[in-house]
């Protein structure tokens, strides 16, 4: 195939031509589970597709409906919703999940957050929003606040650090949004292992190697070809990781490496989806 046709079967995958976009709540859940995970709208230098940029609509407010999608779909348990990708909001469908999960080394044990807080992987304020999590879920951001005594703007900051620290270690997550009686929009947070315990059980047979076998070339299959380096950043991994989840996704048939694309340096990986 030319560039010109990379380029093409590229937006076509991304859901960005006039005979494949989304619409409305039951679209943007069928693009996830064909992309397996994306983004809401556009971050810069994350090479995903976007809910944003396949809704073919002008909006008259931005986001549009996809700060809705982005609520509904874990309320409904349809996909996850965190900050999991470079610790930005990405969205996850239920079957890459166990992935993500699995790179996130978590065992699915109920107290596994206070040996990571013993071991100095997690803040005091993150564990304590954890005690309240797994006392009573879910648990609005202004509950939240209440309960760890943090009001005050640097108080508010410092709950927001923590939850994100929970976000990216897969330990908690967003599972609704509402309006609170006298108060503004608000998060309700969970436990992932409660919130999402069937994916969490699939985890455990999954190792960070096959995890990550299976995001590449899941990323890959959607964005048809991307530069060697890529991946590795986006997801995380180790380079030893991810040499050997390459050699597995290559060996498999996912994908293949060339030096070069189109006259451009590489090395390259190029899904072996080319229909």
């Amino acid at each position: 195939m030319t560039r010109s046709d990379l380029d093409a079967l590229r937006r076509y995958r991304a859901w960005q031509t006039p005979s494949k976009s989304v619409t409305d709540l039951d679209s943007a859940v069928q693009m996830l589970n064909d992309t397996g995970f994306l983004l809401p709208w556009r971050r810069r230098g994350i090479d995903l597709p976007t809910w944003r940029d396949a809704y073919p609509y002008p909006v008259e407010r931005e986001p549009g409906p996809i700060w809705r999608w982005k609520e509904v779909v874990p309320q409904q348990r349809k996909g996850f919703y965190g900050k999991v990708l470079r610790r930005g909001p990405c969205v996850v469908s239920l079957e890459c999940l166990p992935c993500f999960y699995a790179l996130a080394q978590r065992a699915g044990e109920r107290e596994e957050y206070l040996y990571s807080y013993q071991m100095g992987r997690l803040s005091s304020v993150a564990k304590q929003v954890m005690d309240s999590l797994i006392a009573h879920w879910p648990l609005s951001t202004y509950e939240l606040r209440d309960r760890l005594l943090l009001k005050t703007r640097e108080g508010h900051a410092t709950l927001n650090r923590a939850l994100d620290e929970l976000q990216a270690t897969m330990f908690a997550c967003m599972v609704m949004a509402s309006d609170e009686e006298d108060r503004e929009y608000t998060y309700y947070w969970a436990p992932v292992d409660e919130a999402f315990p069937c994916s969490v059980r699939q985890a455990q047979d999954i190792s960070s190697v096959d995890a990550a076998r299976a995001l590449v070339s899941r990323y890959v299959k959607t964005m048809v070809f991307s530069p060697r380096s890529y991946p590795v950043w986006l997801l995380g991994l180790s380079e030893r990781t991810y040499d050997k989840a390459l050699l597995l996704a290559r060996d498999g048939g996912h994908l293949v490496i060339e030096e070069s694309l189109d006259g451009l340096p590489g090395p390259w990986l190029i899904t072996t989806s080319l229909k």
